[in-house]
């Protein structure tokens, strides 16, 4: 009887790192929604937003590494939407039906003191209604910060981003990645959790044996 419990739990071990590895690798292998994220294509893909005098937004390299730079130092700031004017951004149609949610993910660098960076998802709901989620960063300058957003809780047709500055900066942004649902990554602690419920009701089941079956001792 010992043996076959410890064969069935091996077994049940076995099949809860399964639905981990399954769950976590459809969730990683999810398409960027994005067109050129890196940059590597200069701006292709990407609108600029109402450029006015003074600000410049352009794709840069340092070496081998790509990204976009907003630069709104010589701008006239007063009644200025960062988000619409002297901006970035891409908008994306969503196919199919029932998609709820997107997230988006990437990196901001402040190069120099004064400016805020922004980063604004907006998910468009087929319903018309929409909802947004921002990124601010106003330092340190001069290191690469990480950022997530996410945004929808409703059907959605479209979903778009957009890169600028608040005030007076310059601001580089890099690896931005779009997925339909939440961020990648979060698969994994809900394939886990399964996991473990899997292994507790074997852990249960077993115990229920024992307590039917008493194992014979000499």
């Amino acid at each position: 009887m010992k043996r076959t419990l410890q064969l069935v739990l091996l077994a049940g071990a076995g099949a809860a790192l399964a639905v981990v590895a399954g769950v976590a690798y459809a969730g990683m292998s999810r398409p960027n929604l994005l067109r050129n994220p890196a940059f590597e294509e200069g701006l292709d893909g990407w609108k600029v937003l109402a450029l006015q005098e003074g600000g410049e937004v352009k794709a840069a390299r340092d070496g081998a590494d790509r990204f976009a730079v907003v630069d709104t130092r010589g701008v006239d700031i007063e009644d200025r939407n960062p988000y619409l004017t002297n901006a970035l951004g891409q908008l994306v149609r969503l196919e199919g039906e029932g998609v709820r949610r997107v997230a988006l993910r990437g990196r901001v660098f402040l190069e120099g003191e004064g400016g805020t960076a922004l980063v604004m998802l907006k998910a468009h709901g087929a319903d018309g209604r929409s909802g947004a989620d921002v990124f601010r960063f106003d330092g340190p300058a001069g290191e690469w910060v990480e950022f997530e957003l996410s945004a929808g809780d409703r059907p959605l047709d479209a979903a778009e981003v957009a890169l600028g500055v608040y005030g007076r900066g310059r601001a580089r942004f890099d690896d931005l990645d779009m997925v339909e649902g939440g961020p990648r990554g979060y698969e994994i602690p809900r394939a886990a959790l399964a996991a473990a419920f899997v292994l507790l009701a074997l852990g249960l089941a077993l115990a229920g044996l024992e307590l039917a079956f008493p194992s014979k001792k000499g």
